[in-house]
């Protein structure tokens, strides 16, 4: 695992801890997956891969939550255009995500100052 995924994990971490302690969302929860991070709750659920495959994405850890949000540093276009993601190296995200996804964009805008904005599609 490189450096800047373990600081994505830490993040996320933190972003469970004020989840929960903040904003009194006493569902979240941690786990730790296979090449990746997922964080679910009853707002929502967002899983993290440092490189996110479609391959991935069939793991039967995901297919029990339904649906949720992907977190990674690129997200291959052939995903952007099926899933609601959020894209580390470009600092954008899908107009569309869930309630979780969103306090986790507003949590790392406010608390590391990382503002992520809604990906501009050209037609």
């Amino acid at each position: 695992m490189g450096r800047s995924s373990s600081l994505v994990r830490t993040v996320l971490r933190d972003f469970g801890g004020y989840t929960k302690h903040f904003l009194k969302n006493k569902s979240v929860e941690l786990r730790e997956i296979d090449n990746g991070v997922l964080l679910t709750s009853d707002i929502g659920s967002l899983v993290y891969f440092e490189e996110v495959q479609p391959t991935l994405l069939r793991k039967p850890e995901l297919s029990s939550i339904g649906d949720f949000d992907l977190l990674s540093f690129q997200v291959p276009s052939t995903l952007k255009q099926s899933s609601n993601w959020i894209e580390i190296d470009t600092e954008t995200r899908s107009k569309e995500i869930s309630d979780l996804p969103y306090e986790f964009v507003q949590f790392v805008g406010g608390r590391y100052g990382v503002r992520i904005t809604d990906e501009i599609i050209d037609s």
